[in-house]
């Protein structure tokens, strides 16, 4: 008998502290709002888009529609939100990593951009050091990657490139004829032009080091006018008389 009416108390204690736990927060209001993981992304540009403001009944915040509006921020490759019992709301987001710079027709940085080819804006503050992009084209859009499918086949490239291999790259330009791209400079003091076409970068970026071992550097005083990797096998080049 003493234990049926022991679990009988317990239970009336839980539904009485599940009621008041859920009065409580039919009424709370949001105190505060928090942004985490956000660099470069502006954090009151983050809470803007969020669409909530102190004051709003914190039951009336849907996490899902909240994190969903935030994402379409350019840095923000993910986001999650969630109610506090203190009345704050947390935002978590996951920025989008910078693995290029594109720059504008005048040479002054335009806009970043991710291994997927995401646009992000320059922000304020040190240049992130990542290889130049001139020649696209294309206006900027905030939640849509850039369409040339060569030049997002190689900027997919370079995060998994080899240290050898990333420390050659400097500049990739988007031509007519696929990419180019301008190597570090040379011990003759040039940065060798390359043309990579339009796919099967990786073994190109391969062929490029070994010539670059095997000859370059073999030969420090060769100039070079332009480096030809387009055809299967082939390394072709013209040098300076």
């Amino acid at each position: 008998m003493k234990r049926v009416v022991t679990v009988i108390v317990v239970t009336a204690l839980v539904g009485v502290l599940a009621y008041l736990g859920w009065s409580w927060l039919d009424g709370a209001q949001v105190e505060a709002i928090t942004v985490r993981g956000a660099v470069h992304a502006d954090s009151s540009q983050i809470v803007a888009l969020a669409g909530v403001e102190v004051g709003t009944a914190l039951m009336d915040v849907s996490p899902e529609f909240l994190a969903d509006r935030v994402r379409r921020h350019p840095w923000v490759q993910a986001a999650s939100a969630s109610r506090q019992p203190t009345g704050t709301l947390v935002i978590n987001v996951r920025e989008r990593e910078p693995v290029a710079l594109a720059l504008d027709a005048r040479g002054v940085p335009d806009y970043y951009l991710d291994a997927a080819g995401y646009r992000m804006p320059a922000v304020p503050g040190p240049v992130v050091d990542v290889p130049i992009v001139r020649g696209v084209r294309e206006a900027y859009h905030p939640v849509v990657p850039v369409s040339n499918p060569a030049l997002r086949r190689f900027i997919a490239l370079l995060p998994d490139l080899e240290a050898f291999e990333n420390a050659l790259l400097s500049e990739i330009h988007e031509t007519e004829s696929g990419i180019d791209i301008y190597t570090a400079v040379t011990p003759s003091g040039q940065s060798l032009r390359v043309r990579l076409g339009r796919d099967h970068f990786d073994q190109k970026l391969d062929r490029l080091q070994s010539f670059w071992m095997q000859a370059v550097l073999a030969r420090p005083e060769t100039r070079y006018d332009w480096v030809d990797l387009r055809f299967d096998g082939q390394v072709v080049t013209r040098e300076r008389a």
